[in-house]
């Protein structure tokens, strides 16, 4: 179809360039699809060293740290170009990869790696949370949306590692170790952090997305622990929250007068 538009002269040298960068990124990601499946290294449109992904509107596999310049160019109004890295091009191609492992894969990718790093890695409890809270935000929002999954799956791990326990449900069965963590991580300098403290315990009642998650996969006795996490936690909270904010508003008086 292109050779007949070009010998019948009834396409322009710049329409020309442009299907043969479409064909030539097609082909591209063609081998690359091979080349994920045996192991071998992702072929990129143009030669680069570093971790390659991939854009989802013209399928060309770039450099990461090139990837922002060529996003720009290749978003449309209707299409805006998203990066794909080969994780997440082998989770999608897994049907057995669930939509939090999906989505755990996508914001991995700009979370520093450390012990609260780890401990999403090995809960996949935490990571549930966060595809709650990223998939029910809408599409024009995704960006903030990242933020926050990112935010709240590190505050969850926090508590964790803070609590010394090897799961969120482990943590969940002992409400006093979870008083103990959001204090420790929450206490400065003989004072308190008390946004944080805020954050902490209202994050905590995102439990019933667990409680929700378990109900669905027919998973009664987790679904009834996290239940009783959170009937203990209605009542604990309001001590928590009322202590923070008491704190919260008379460092905001103190910062008015100054």
């Amino acid at each position: 179809m292109l050779l007949e538009k070009v010998v019948s002269n009834s396409i322009s040298r710049k329409e020309y360039n442009v299907e043969i960068d479409k064909i030539r990124k097609q082909g591209i990601a063609e081998l690359n699809k091979r080349n994920i499946a045996t192991g071998e290294d992702i072929i990129p449109v143009k030669t680069s060293v570093g971790p390659k992904v991939q854009c989802s509107v013209c399928s060309g596999w770039f450099r990461e740290k090139y990837f922002y310049k060529h996003k720009n160019r290749c978003s449309t109004e209707d299409q805006k170009a998203e990066s794909r890295t080969v994780e997440d091009y082998v989770a999608d191609a897994n049907p057995s990869t669930s939509n939090a492992d999906r989505v755990w894969s996508k914001l991995k990718r700009k979370m520093k790696k450390d012990d609260y790093y780890d401990a999403i890695e090995n809960d996949h409890l935490i990571r549930i949370v966060g595809e709650d809270l990223f998939s029910t935000t809408k599409p024009n929002r995704r960006k903030d949306a990242k933020d926050r999954s990112r935010t709240a799956m590190r505050r969850l791990a926090k508590l964790l590692v803070q609590s010394s326990k090897n799961n969120l449900m482990e943590l969940f069965d002992d409400y006093e170790a979870v008083e103990v963590a959001v204090f420790q991580l929450c206490s400065k300098d003989g004072g308190m952090k008390a946004g944080l403290n805020i954050a902490l315990v209202n994050l905590l009642r995102k439990s019933e997305i667990l409680r929700s998650h378990f109900k669905m996969k027919k998973q009664v006795n987790l679904a009834a622990k996290t239940m009783d996490f959170l009937d203990i936690h209605k009542v604990r909270a309001k001590r928590m929250l009322h202590i923070a904010e008491f704190r919260l508003k008379k460092k905001r008086d103190l910062e008015t007068r100054l």
